[in-house]
């Protein structure tokens, strides 16, 4: 016979409840009590706040939150008890059946038992720890942030015009309370060390806030924001406050645009709450959208929308990575867009803390696709990318029959422009034929020698022979050669900072040491700065 939900969920609670009192499990029962906890919500809930009630000196994980994160789980209960009645609200469009109205009187009581915990987390905390009485806050703190917990964000992209406090943001600088951030013509996307990754559009104004120890929020002037926040983690609750109302939220993705006096939610997974600034609380569940302006309106989300914001997650996930590798892409002229495995970051300048892997990078002018390059990002690497795209677009079918031409005759002496041999190399490039394009960039560098290309010949080619060809001492001299005609040119940094990864690779250790140092002192706002600030401690 067939056994029915609600049987499991009783089966469930009387395992739990036997644990309690101390007897053993079976490995197959302990497995079971696990994958049912997984697609039942409500057994879930039901054994956090068991985990909570129990004796605070027996195993389990509930012990080893500390104060703040225990009492946050306490409330994450509550919350998600209340969701699964409002959700079995709005579910139902008949009146409650008799096993129905059980369920959801299950629930309140689930939410009621989490709440006397709540409630009286005072006199546990009292009796169970009386020496954090004695612990009071500093009272120079002008918030009560706990000072073991850092909330400032660190960038995983910055794309364009990006600043904190009208200073250009960099890798390098953190988004701290309080600071302003501004995307201008540019977008950026910032990860918080409580489980929650922001993502920003262009022309939006930001900064965060923390009013008390249990809440974080970010004040959202103007603008399109976008947030993921992980319902596992722990720490302050989240709220997202514009001009037209609140959003707060403990786990999902959702976005918020704020525009003058209206507001737009929309969210792709999870619940949120949503204030009018009046005493009305709207609810929206995953799907859904709340138009706040002249009254509300609340209605489903569009395709289109639904496929935009699925393009900001795929982004989140392209760059939230622990063991990132930061990438560098430029292009002259700036204003490309940037795509790595089909996922669009923005435009050049670019900087991205990127998970580790093959990659394809493609940079396109307006619907014209112009580069196409297969990558290697390696665990704790930089990678930087300068791409000379003037005039690619001109004439590109007539360039391409004139190298079929010249490659027909056969005449290794036929005199190709050198607009012709970067684009040779380009293409070559793309398709991942090193050889091939480094004999084009030797090329272009021996016969249009004081050419535009031929500077930014010289540099990929060292950076092909270093990475792709291994042969680091020709890399060197392409390196020399460019710093010592084009010191000050746009590829300075790149060449310095491959320089010294050739020296290395040779073990020329010393010379590696000046060479970084050099670097160190005319960049120090550059991305590597602090990677190379290690390596220089190894060298010491």
């Amino acid at each position: 016979m067939a056994v029915t939900p609600k049987s499991e969920c009783d089966k469930r609670l009387e395992l739990e409840l036997g644990k309690a009192e101390g007897a053993s499990l079976h490995l197959e029962q302990e497995q079971w009590l696990s994958d049912h906890c997984v697609v039942c919500e409500a057994c879930e809930i039901e054994r956090d706040v068991l985990s909570v009630l129990a004796d605070d000196t027996g195993p389990g994980a509930a012990r080893e939150l500390d104060e703040l994160s225990r009492r946050r789980l306490v409330e994450d209960i509550v919350a998600r008890a209340d969701a699964l009645i409002f959700d079995d609200e709005l579910d139902s469009e008949e009146p409650p059946k008799a096993g129905r109205f059980s369920m959801a009187t299950r629930f309140a009581a689930i939410g009621a038992a989490a709440a006397v915990v709540l409630l009286t987390f005072g006199v546990w905390k009292f009796q169970r720890a009386p020496s954090l009485q004695l612990q009071a806050p500093p009272a120079q703190m002008a918030h009560s942030v706990p000072p073991a917990q850092d909330i400032s964000g660190g960038f995983a992209l910055i794309s364009g015009d990006v600043s904190v406090e009208g200073i250009a943001a960099s890798f390098d600088g953190r988004l701290e309370l309080g600071q302003l951030l501004e995307t201008g013509q540019g977008r950026a996307v910032v990860a918080l060390p409580t489980g929650i990754q922001l993502s920003l559009g262009p022309e939006t104004k930001a900064s965060l806030d923390r009013p008390d120890e249990d809440h974080l929020e970010i004040i959202l002037t103007r603008g399109d924001l976008l947030a993921s926040v992980d319902p596992a983690r722990q720490g302050p609750l989240l709220s997202v406050v514009t001009p037209s109302g609140r959003v707060r939220v403990t786990g999902t993705v959702f976005s918020v645009t704020s525009r003058e006096e209206r507001m737009d939610v929309r969210v792709l997974r999870g619940k949120v709450e949503v204030e009018d600034g009046g005493d009305k609380v709207h609810k929206l569940r995953a799907g859904k959208a709340l138009s706040l302006g002249n009254g509300s309106e609340q209605r489903g989300l569009e395709e289109l929308e639904e496929e935009s914001l699925w393009v900001d997650v795929e982004r989140f996930e392209l760059l939230s990575a622990q063991d990132e590798a930061l990438v560098e892409i430029g292009s002259v002229p700036s204003g490309a867009l940037v795509e790595i495995d089909g996922c669009f970051l923005g435009a050049t300048p670019l900087l991205a803390a990127v998970r580790p892997g093959h990659r394809r990078l493609t940079l396109k002018v307006g619907k014209d696709e112009m580069v196409r390059e297969l990558i290697d990002v390696g665990s704790g690497a930089y990678l930087s990318r300068m791409f000379d795209l003037h005039d690619l677009d001109a004439g590109a079918a007539d360039e391409e029959a004139k190298l079929k031409l010249s490659e027909n005759r056969g005449s290794p002496e036929a005199r190709l422009s050198a607009p012709d041999l970067l684009r040779r190399a380009q293409k070559q490039r793309r398709a991942t034929n090193w050889r091939a394009a480094a004999a084009s960039l030797k090329r272009l560098v021996r016969e249009h020698p004081r050419s535009a290309e031929a500077m930014t010949g010289r540099v990929s080619l060292g950076v092909i022979e270093l990475e792709k060809l291994r042969s680091p001492a020709s890399a060197l001299r392409r390196f020399n050669s460019y710093l010592s005609s084009r010191g000050r040119g746009p590829l300075a940094q790149e060449a310095l900072y491959h320089k010294a990864r050739a020296l290395r690779t040779m073990g020329r250790f010393k010379d590696e040491k000046q060479t970084l140092e050099q670097f160190v002192d005319r960049f120090p706002k550059a991305i590597q700065i602090t990677q190379i600030q290690n390596r220089l401690e190894q060298l010491d």
